[in-house]
């Protein structure tokens, strides 16, 4: 279970990572963003691992 603190964490993350890479967050699906974060150093595997377990099934999720 993750904590407030941590889920604070992810989505102020995911706001960042969506100003940085505006393409992915709009085209492709969050392990994608997060994937990016992770290959450029903003985001360190074990927050990777966090957001991964938060988005559950809407992960790879791309849209309808």
């Amino acid at each position: 279970m993750l904590t407030d603190e941590q889920i604070t964490l992810i989505n102020d993350t995911t706001k960042d990572l969506s100003s940085s890479y505006p393409i992915d967050a709009a085209y492709s699906s969050k392990a994608s963003l997060w994937r990016d974060g992770l290959a450029d150093g903003s985001v360190t595997r074990e927050l990777y691992d966090a957001a991964k377990d938060y988005y559950g099934r809407l992960w790879n999720y791309t849209g309808d």
